[in-house]
């Protein structure tokens, strides 16, 4: 049976699914679960993983605007909620028989008190395809008290009202029998702790200048939103658990088409009124909005707190918008705002409750307005109704993927912070995240302290104590995701160049399992299919002890290579004689690899595996990958210093071996190689690349040597 998505899974048996029986989920039971499975969805997403029982994981996934909800059971003891206990089967990855479906179905029904007749009905033919298998699963699942669960489900009718309650009872109550009882207990109370730190519904605002179409929006979104979300809560401005102002005066609510009919408060009546609506908003967010986000719902309002900010005179109060906006500091914080952005003069044509300057006012400080802990979305409401509604959906699912894949297994430390992470490392398991920190090569003191330091945080679990950041960007998952094998993660390094990103491939017992070089932009796609054409062409060119890095698979955007077991270089600026000498020979064939650099050597067992060869090609000019080599050392690592760099063309210092080396195999004249460098220097100005701190570095450094060469 074709389920549509990569199963989480080793040895699934699909115990229903729509139009196998009843319901509008997947029931799969598993022998293991992959908690890393949505990395490998490629034209899904993940927007809910819900951890609802100890030994059960229902998964949502957005797929082309429609949901499929997959539910999920690894339970070989039968601890479940249902205490069903899968039959061994060699069948796996398809459907199970029926009458194994039958019996689910049967505990499924009675754990949640369905006593329908055609629920019931429909179980019974399942069963009549097997007969023993039913009382064989049942009693496995209830002991002795099975058979009769099993003749209701062979009868095609539920249990006696008095049997339907003892059986109930037995089902409720066998999963705390045995020794597995205290474990059970900890795992439940791990989960509901789960679940208060982290609730999974969401708390969604629409906002924006009167006209822009917020109640219209709001009613369509509701049932754009079903399948994402178990349950709704919506209501207009605040939470309304406290009563109107009005109510204690006897007045009526004034005319909502009027909004600024009504002259403001004075100062003082106005702070009162702002501190009710402030009582109202903290007392309806721990008491409503929040209840709800646990229970995985989804908490849609209109204008919200920060619609007094905006429009303070709405609400007749006379005070600083800075007031208002330190008090709503102290609120529950929405996760999405979504702003419906239009034209003043589209506004105007659609209400003329306020004149065309005050909305155009309101729409610039929407548009300005920054709300702490909130992620803020423009949506055109100038679009047709249906795709404005479509396209906050799509914030609503990004938002709610984002998170999701996030907190997959114990997701990922963002280094240095998550503002602009430069690695996103697995925090977990111990051996993956010791691996994961192996996808940065350290090239300076300082980076080798800090990878030495950081291995030795893995090695002890240190990095689940980290915080759990962001998981790496999704244009990067998207594109890793075919290449990806099952119960394997990644670390991700973002490269120098826009768009272009590093992944090591890592499984849960720590094994390395492939280097990904992705890139997202057109330009970097290229940069790829060159780096595999070279390789194909060239690296075989390559003498030991160097060599080039054999190519796994090619996709779009990513360049699969092997992985190479190195280890950092004492004094990584220098380059070893025998890794010159092998330059030097490619040069010889007339070819040049085009970015010798430290970085891009790695020293394994027995030899050196040079990487990075987008910019491979004939030869520029005589050494070139020499003195590549040594500016790009110079000038971003700050060593070898001029002085050595000099001493090298008169065949002294530590660089010295490297160059007669390099020389000897491109059979290049000794004499020559003081105007190969001036050539070098001279002619790698113009890539330098002025905008960077790098660039204008590297080109200082050019400019110096020449100088100190009296080129």
């Amino acid at each position: 049976m074709e389920v549509g998505l990569p199963l989480p899974i080793r040895g699934a048996i699909v115990l229903h699914m729509p139009g196998l029986s009843g319901g509008g989920d997947i029931d799969v039971v598993l022998e293991e679960l992959d908690p890393w499975w949505p990395l490998r969805l490629t034209d899904a997403r993940l927007c809910q993983c819900l951890w609802y029982d100890v030994t059960g994981w229902y998964w949502v996934v957005d797929r082309g605007g429609g949901t499929v909800a997959l539910d999920t059971l690894v339970d070989p003891q039968g601890t479940g909620k249902y205490a069903f206990v899968p039959p061994g089967s060699s069948e796996k990855n398809g459907p199970a028989p029926p009458a194994v479906r039958a019996a689910y179905l049967a505990l499924k029904r009675l754990r949640k008190g369905d006593r329908d007749a055609a629920t019931w009905a429909s179980i019974g033919k399942l069963a009549a395809s097997d007969p023993d298998t039913v009382h064989r699963v049942l009693t496995s699942s209830l002991g002795a008290s099975g058979t009769r669960l099993a003749a209701a489900a062979l009868a095609g009718s539920p249990p006696n009202p008095r049997e339907w309650a003892r059986l109930r009872r037995l089902q409720q109550l066998r999963r705390w029998r045995g020794t597995a009882a205290p474990g059970l207990a900890a795992a439940m109370a791990a989960r509901w702790v789960e679940r208060m730190a982290h609730p999974t519904g969401l708390f969604v605002v629409l906002t924006g200048p009167d006209g822009c179409g917020k109640s219209s929006v709001a009613d369509r979104l509701s049932d754009a939103c079903r399948g994402l979300f178990r349950r709704q809560l919506r209501f207009h401005w605040r939470p309304g658990l406290l009563p109107a102002p009005a109510a204690f005066m006897g007045r009526g609510l004034r005319d909502p088409e009027q909004p600024h009919a009504a002259d403001p408060h004075g100062r003082l009546l106005s702070c009162l009124r702002l501190c009710y609506f402030w009582a109202d908003f903290l007392l309806g967010g721990l008491f409503r909005v929040l209840p709800t986000k646990i229970r995985t719902g989804l908490v849609l309002t209109e204008r919200g707190w920060w619609d007094m900010v905006v429009d303070p005179r709405r609400y007749r109060l006379s005070i600083p918008p800075r007031l208002i906006s330190a008090l709503g500091c102290l609120v529950p914080k929405p996760d999405l705002v979504l702003v419906l952005d239009a034209p003043g003069e589209v506004l105007a044509s659609r209400k003329q409750e306020l004149p065309a300057h005050e909305l155009e006012r309101q729409r610039r400080a929407w548009l300005d307005l920054t709300i702490p802990g909130a992620e803020k979305v423009i949506l055109d409401a100038t679009k047709p109704l249906e795709q404005v509604v479509a396209d906050a959906r799509e914030a609503i699912v990004a938002q709610l993927e984002r998170r999701a894949v996030a907190r997959l297994g114990a997701g990922w430390a963002n280094l240095p912070g998550r503002g602009a992470p430069r690695w996103w490392l697995p925090r977990g398991p111990r051996a993956t995240a010791f691996t994961g920190i192996s996808v940065y090569q350290p090239v300076t003191m300082r980076g080798g302290l800090g990878w030495e330091a950081a291995r030795a945080l893995a090695r002890v679990g240190g990095f689940r104590l980290l915080r759990r950041g962001e998981a790496p960007p999704r244009e990067v998952r998207v594109r890793l995701a075919p290449h990806l094998p099952p119960r394997t993660t990644y670390a991700v390094m973002r490269a120098n160049h826009a768009g272009r990103y590093v992944a090591l491939l890592v499984d849960e017992d720590g094994r390395a399992r492939a280097v990904a070089k992705v890139a997202t932009t057109p330009e970097g796609e290229e940069a790829l299919r060159r780096e595999a054409r070279a390789i194909a062409a060239w690296g075989g060119l390559l003498r030991p002890p160097l060599r080039a890095p054999r190519v796994l698979a090619e996709g779009d955007g990513v360049l699969l290579l092997e992985v190479v077991a190195f280890r950092p270089r004492p004094r990584p600026w220098l380059l070893p004689a025998a890794a010159a000498r092998a330059v030097g020979a490619l040069e010889r064939e007339g070819v040049s690899h085009g970015d010798l650099a430290p970085w891009n050597l790695l020293e394994e067992d027995g030899g050196f595996v040079l990487v990075d060869w987008e910019s491979a090609g004939p030869v520029p000019a005589p050494a070139w990958d020499l003195w590549h080599w040594v500016m790009q050392a110079h000038s971003l690592l700050g060593r070898p210093s001029s002085g050595a760099v000099l001493a090298a063309l008169r065949g002294k210092g530590p660089l010295a071996p490297a160059v007669a080396a390099y020389a000897e195999a491109a059979q290049l004249e000794p004499d020559g190689l003081r105007a190969s460098l001036a050539t070098y220097l001279r002619e790698s100005l113009a890539a330098l690349p002025a905008a960077t701190a790098d660039g204008r570095r590297a080109r200082a450094a050019r400019l110096h040597l020449l100088a100190q060469l009296g080129a």
